[in-house]
């Protein structure tokens, strides 16, 4: 049952509350507990708050646009139109310094960079890493203070010291992780899970890893087409996919249930000075997924009613004695 089937089914059942308000309240109640339930089940029932993309024309970025997404329209308004780092990879937020890590740099354009870049734009060298990489997938875990990224040029799974810069292999091969192509953005952390996305014999695979050096990927769900051109973004209660294919028009923006791999729709992205591909992806960590409105209306009549009733029942108990 969908929100909007509850709200409507509330609805057309007012009549109830008149004629038993005594049990309005644990009605509403129940069927409140029930509206969150589907919520829960259900991502789709939340909507983004901004992303920040980086994007650009080619397969391989070049002096890539920096922007954001208004993640319930699809609509995008351009930061900077071309950064001065000709090859800039992922984007992980980092609340306590108010800022993205990205990568500048990959084996074919050394030297290779940790790097941080604000919300304007401005970026900031942080430390080199070893020339011979391309860090195609990055997450900040907050727990430890910790970047975990891919290599694919070296299929080296590894963390990132986020003060130095400095790379730290945790699996030199072995993981089962799909390649990644030479976009970037390919890695989001949501509840304290590693997702990501990539492509291994021409299909598309969604799935997560861990952070030891045991750790080997698992797919979630069925392989998916969708997933070869999309990168991941997590605001911390969801998990959405931006996807490009190169192709302008095909920009368009999707949630995904971390349970199944299952995407849904949102909406197309457009605006000017948008790229047809995307490397990298991220909220900042103030932005928190949106409750649907008829689940605040809900809840919002579900405590109204509840005091209702226990009104009634006050007044109905005095008028007995």
């Amino acid at each position: 049952m969908s929100l909007k089937s509850l709200s409507f089914f509330l609805f057309s059942h007012r009549h109830v509350v008149s004629l038993s308000s005594e049990k309005t309240g644990t009605l509403f109640g129940l069927l409140c507990l029930l509206t969150m339930l589907v919520a829960a089940i259900n991502p789709s029932a939340s909507t983004a708050g901004t992303i920040f993309v980086l994007s650009g024309s080619g397969f391989a970025p070049s002096n890539p646009s920096f922007g954001s997404i208004d993640g319930n329209t699809g609509a995008y308004t351009g930061i900077v139109s071309s950064l001065p780092s000709e090859l800039l990879r992922n984007l992980a937020w980092n609340a306590s310094i108010s800022a993205f890590y990205t990568i500048d740099g990959d084996a074919d354009t050394p030297p290779i960079a940790l790097s941080t870049i604000d919300t304007s734009g401005s970026i900031t060298p942080i430390g080199s890493l070893a020339s011979n990489r391309i860090v195609s997938g990055m997450a900040y875990r907050q727990s430890d203070s910790t970047i975990y990224a891919y290599d694919k040029d070296g299929s080296d799974y590894g963390a990132i010291n986020s003060v130095l810069g400095t790379w730290s292999n945790i699996q030199t091969s072995g993981t089962g992780i799909p390649d990644f192509g030479n976009s970037g953005g390919r890695f989001a952390i949501l509840n304290d899970i590693l997702y990501l996305t990539g492509e291994s014999g021409g299909n598309g695979k969604f799935g997560s890893i861990g952070y030891t050096s045991t750790s080997t990927f698992a797919q979630i769900g069925p392989d998916n087409p969708l997933f070869i051109n999309m990168i991941l973004a997590s605001d911390g209660t969801s998990l959405f996919g931006i996807y490009g294919d190169g192709t302008d028009g095909n920009q368009a923006l999707y949630s995904i249930n971390p349970n199944s791999g299952i995407t849904s729709f949102i909406s197309t992205i457009s605006g000017v000075g948008l790229g047809s591909r995307f490397y990298g992806a991220d909220f900042q960590s103030s932005d928190q997924a949106v409750p649907e409105p008829s689940l605040c209306i809900i809840s919002v009549v579900s405590l109204a009613c509840a005091g209702f009733a226990k009104r009634r029942q006050i007044r109905r108990c005095k008028a007995s004695r």
